[in-house]
């Protein structure tokens, strides 16, 4: 029996043999990772698979979709002669207030509480010799994150914000753009400083997307909401109402 295997392996035959188990070697190694891969992969896929269903499902209910509002925000601020802002804030959801955050000149400047009432007056004192600044207001309930901002500017004693005239915007439909996110029950059509907007908000899509304001001082509205803001070029911008 040995000479047998001795005189297969010593001829060409052996040889040859030997050749194939060596190349079936290689190739179980070689395919061996590759096949593993393979199955994590499917694995994974499968997994992911599962988690996008079960997500679906759970964001089909009513608390899930309620969790993607925009937060507390102010729902007014209006400026009177001194100047004095008079600001309201959105309903707490039962509880007693919330909390103001107040930015000046892109700087936190104070934060403060509503009360029961969800309304603030700041007086003259804080706008002293901050005339032409902007300003951003938030509001949040106490431990949560900051709503949206509101943006408004600094106006002189008498509460009346300077806007600049009209001027030519840059086209529509380029790459930067000016949207304005209004709440979805609202039939109003948003009015901008510096160009004429047609037909109803109902028939637009949400956001409103415009091309980029001019320099300067400008202003857009809804119903009786007025916002504010220094435009610079190139400043792209979402205001909330």
């Amino acid at each position: 029996m040995l000479r047998r295997l001795t005189a297969v392996v010593a001829g060409g035959e052996g040889f040859l043999l030997l050749e194939v188990l060596i190349a079936l070697l290689f190739l179980a190694l070689l395919l061996g990772p590759l096949l593993n891969g393979v199955l994590v992969t499917t694995r994974r896929a499968d997994a992911l698979k599962q988690s996008a269903i079960t997500v679906g499902s759970d964001g089909a209910g009513d608390a899930a979709l309620a969790s993607w509002g925009w937060g507390y925000g102010l729902t007014r601020a209006i400026w009177r002669p001194g100047p004095e802002l008079i600001l309201q804030s959105s309903d707490s959801g039962g509880q007693t207030g919330c909390r103001v955050g107040l930015w000046i000149g892109g700087w936190f400047a104070q934060e403060y509480d509503t009360g029961e009432t969800r309304s603030l007056n700041l007086g003259a004192a804080i706008w002293c010799g901050r005339s032409g600044q902007e300003v951003v207001l938030r509001s949040r309930m106490p431990g949560s994150a900051w709503g949206p901002p509101w943006r408004t500017e600094v106006p002189p004693a008498d509460g009346v914000v300077v806007v600049a005239a009209p001027a030519p915007s840059s086209a529509d439909g380029g790459s930067a753009c000016w949207a304005l996110h209004e709440p979805s029950a609202t039939s109003a059509t948003p009015a901008l400083s510096w160009r004429d907007v047609k037909g109803s908000i109902l028939d637009m899509p949400a956001p409103f997307v415009a091309g980029l304001p001019p320099a300067g001082v400008r202003q857009s509205s809804l119903d009786t909401l007025e916002q504010t803001w220094t435009q610079e070029e190139d400043r792209e911008l979402d205001v909330y109402y």
